[in-house]
């Protein structure tokens, strides 16, 4: 299943290439991807394989209906420490909360000065499981709507994971793009789900697509940090050449 993944992945990596015209992107993205693919499973397995498990027995507490989150925490990890930011008080956006799974992972791991979850429904669980966290708002509204009341915030950390639909990704992506800081972290959610068990036939419609379509005008402005399921960013510094 998980080799099935991995290759539909660098299926859609090289189709979205091709149809976005980024055929340099996308070969480096495909490379990324083998690599940091090798890097996960050591992570999971062997470097930090006590955090998931202090973060699952956490977890255990609250109550969830999913795990979504599970191959996360030592990756996010790594580069947290890697960027300095286990000790920095940091402002961040979450679009798209769900029951609460990634803010209770940044809560226990980050000194988070602001935490914005915006997300469109409101989930009772959500509510259940940060009850006891201070420094949360918790939206519910469209990420549209958010960014513009709030076109002037600035964030050290963007999560988004809201709709998966390409042009939606885009609009999320372009709209962070503006919002977060300078050497800031962007991490974008299901970066290889595929479309085509959901709406049509049509590769492009779907989280890679919008990444493409955003990454064809701003790539200069981002390091790659990880590429799996998701995709990590790390905005450079605006004195950059």
């Amino acid at each position: 299943m998980l080799f099935l993944k991995f290759f539909r992945g660098l299926k859609l990596i090289f189709l979205n290439s091709i149809y976005f015209k980024l055929k340099f992107f996308g070969i480096k993205l495909m490379l990324i991807l083998i690599i940091h693919s090798l890097l996960k499973f050591f992570y999971l397995k062997f470097v930090h394989k006590k955090i998931i498990l202090e973060f699952n027995k956490k977890i255990k507490k609250l109550s969830f209906t999913q795990n979504y989150f599970k191959h996360n925490p030592p990756i996010w990890f790594e580069i947290f420490k890697k960027n300095k930011l286990l000790k920095k008080k940091i402002d961040i956006l979450e679009i798209g909360s769900f029951e609460g799974m990634s803010l209770v992972y940044f809560k226990e791991t980050l000194n988070i000065n602001k935490f914005y979850a915006v997300d469109i429904q409101k989930n009772k669980l959500f509510l259940r499981n940060t009850k006891s966290y201070r420094n949360i708002k918790y939206l519910n509204t469209s990420s549209d709507l958010f960014f513009k009341k709030n076109y002037n915030k600035k964030f050290d950390i963007i999560y988004v994971d809201g709709s998966h639909y390409y042009n939606d990704v885009y609009k999320d992506l372009v709209n962070s793009d503006k919002t977060l800081k300078d050497k800031g972290i962007l991490i974008i959610d299901d970066l290889l789900l595929d479309v085509s068990y959901r709406r049509s036939s049509k590769f492009y419609e779907e989280v890679m697509g919008g990444v493409f379509k955003f990454m064809k005008i701003h790539r200069h402005k981002y390091l790659i940090l990880y590429v799996g399921h998701q995709l990590i960013l790390k905005k450079r510094d605006r004195n950059y050449n």
